[in-house]
């Protein structure tokens, strides 16, 4: 699987443009703030901001949805939004278009147990956060290293436009001692080609996503930044992340078993839906010590089905020029559980 990432030039802080309340204005020109290996996006101060190329995308409004729910949306040109059901939702009663609505998870069917029983569990605690003032994205992104293979995983491929849903539940690891210096991962599902949507979780400092941090990106030929949500997975319980797309909006949801809160970010974009990924990247130089992290239920479609029903990529992440791996890729089991084991920090 390739993946394309949109980075910035070195330069680009003599124009970074911030969306405030009263309109767009620039920040940064002539400064000389040096940009930190890691911060937290959403407490640093506004030298830190500038020198990183975050972006502020404030709430400019507010939009009922059906079943009396709401939409909340962030930026002039409406760059992304939370969706917010109603008090008293209930997705065990709702119907599949009110699911869809808020994006959350459609019911799994009774053919797949062990989806159906996470899946009502969740249904059965879920809650939802009240939408924040404003919301930032990352746009000095340095993922994919020198273009190495990042990757461990599974793929599985499809003609375009065949994935709408991609969805992995796994549990969470502990980011664990190691003998390199500001180690790194990330832990996402997505669906694309060309045009690539993702959800995950952050593990050590990567340019503004902070430990343990939730955040998306919706990657498909145009800016639309790494966005961190600030509501945190907790090691050693579950948390399930799903990407879909319906009619020109890519929706990402998030669920922490351990807390209970449940959130749905949206953006629009260009529509790929060859590839349901389920992937460990590798985003610096050196890979996080995650010991080995365990994917439960790595499924793709609205109906759950296996990633590995599907053709299917093993995706290997090797120190670049050996036939040594950075991270043991497992063998799928039942078509949709494995384990990543890492096996060094250092390509």
């Amino acid at each position: 699987m390739q993946i394309t990432r949109l980075s910035l030039p070195a330069n680009f802080a003599l124009g970074v443009l911030i969306l405030g309340t009263t309109g767009v204005f620039t920040v940064g020109a002539g400064s000389t703030a040096t940009c930190p290996t890691s911060f937290n996006a959403y407490t640093a101060s506004p030298a830190v901001l500038a020198a990183c190329h975050v972006i502020t995308f404030t709430q400019s409004r507010v939009v009922n949805l059906p079943y009396g729910g709401t939409e909340t949306v962030y930026g002039s040109n409406g760059a992304t939004a939370q969706l917010t059901p109603p008090v008293g939702f209930n997705p065990l009663t709702a119907p599949p278009a009110e699911l869809r609505v808020y994006g959350f998870p459609p019911e799994p069917p009774t053919s797949n147990p062990p989806a159906r029983a996470a899946w009502v569990q969740m249904s059965e605690n879920v809650h939802f956060p009240t939408p924040g003032p404003f919301v930032r994205g990352l746009s000095n992104v340095k993922f994919n290293v020198n273009g190495q293979n990042n990757f461990a995983g599974y793929t599985a491929d499809e003609s375009p436009g065949y994935f709408h849903y991609a969805q992995d539940l796994f549990l969470e690891p502990t980011q664990l001692s190691s003998s390199c210096s500001n180690p790194t991962a990330v832990f996402w599902t997505g669906i694309g080609n060309s045009a690539l949507a993702q959800n995950g979780i952050a593990m050590g400092g990567v340019d503004g996503l902070g430990e343990y941090e939730p955040w998306y990106e919706t990657n498909v030929g145009y800016v639309y930044p790494i966005t961190p949500t600030s509501l945190y997975a907790v090691p050693n319980y579950e948390y399930f992340i799903q990407t879909s797309y319906s009619s020109g909006t890519y929706y990402y949801y998030f669920y922490n078993y351990y807390s209970g809160v449940g959130t749905t970010r949206t953006a629009s974009g260009n529509f790929g839906g060859q590839t349901a990924d389920s992937i460990l990247e590798r985003p610096t130089t050196y890979l996080a010590n995650f010991g080995t992290m365990y994917w439960d239920q790595a499924t793709a479609t609205s109906s759950y089905t296996p990633i590995g029903d599907f053709p299917t990529t093993q995706e290997v992440m090797w120190r670049p020029g050996t036939t040594y791996p950075m991270v043991t890729t497992g063998p799928l089991n039942s078509g949709e559980s494995f384990y990543l084991t890492q096996d060094t920090c250092n390509p």
